[in-house]
């Protein structure tokens, strides 16, 4: 049975579509977990998580900024690179909230060929009083991205990132409800206490 024009031109329109589709890697970089909700004092871990099909991803150059009512404690490297590259010397600045010179390369990038998520660096925080803001990845010390590409291949080519997605994070003090049973036990206990040393007198 022959397809008729419209038809046939329709077909092969959704073939090119499918193909164009099927060579197009995407790529992604995301922090995650999202959102956080902490308590002021917790301590907790952020993954920069690249997502990607591409399989000639050699090396990573970022930096990742947060709000300053957080702290970074440490930030390790996990992952492909933590066990094929050279390590990573990160810059913390919890003054103006950024952690710099995020970047390593595999040292055999031909078997990087893992669909992902792969966690790239683990970045321990600590939130020092409230407030609400994103944790996010951004080109490596304020550079622009064309010059100074967040991912490259083997031949230092630049491997464009599709997106880039932050994390919320919000930092509040203890509820009050939280905080008035917990008046009320030690008004018990105190009140116990008094009424023990009352009876044995």
């Amino acid at each position: 049975m022959q397809l008729n024009r419209p038809l046939r031109i329709f077909s092969g329109v959704c073939v090119v579509l499918a193909l164009c589709g099927a060579a197009h890697a995407t790529t992604d970089l995301s922090i995650v977990p999202t959102p956080n909700n902490v308590t002021v004092g917790d301590t907790f871990t952020l993954d920069v998580n690249l997502s990607s099909d591409n399989s000639d991803i050699s090396g990573f150059d970022f930096e990742v900024t947060f709000p300053t009512f957080l702290q970074v404690l440490m930030v390790t490297e996990e992952g492909y690179f933590a066990a094929n590259g050279t390590g990573i010397s990160p810059t913390i600045d919890n003054m103006n909230g950024v952690v710099s010179s995020i970047f390593d390369s595999a040292s055999m990038p031909d078997d990087l060929a893992n669909p992902g998520p792969d966690t790239l660096v683990a970045i321990q925080f600590q939130a020092i009083m409230t407030g609400s803001g994103m944790v996010a990845v951004e080109c490596d010390q304020g550079n622009d991205c064309a010059d100074f590409p967040m991912l490259a291949d083997n031949n230092f080519n630049s491997i464009p990132v599709d997106s880039l997605n932050p994390a919320d994070v919000m930092a509040s003090v203890p509820e009050p409800s939280a905080i008035v049973p917990m008046i009320a036990v030690l008004g018990f206990l105190c009140t116990r206490r008094r009424k023990v040393r009352a009876t044995s007198r």
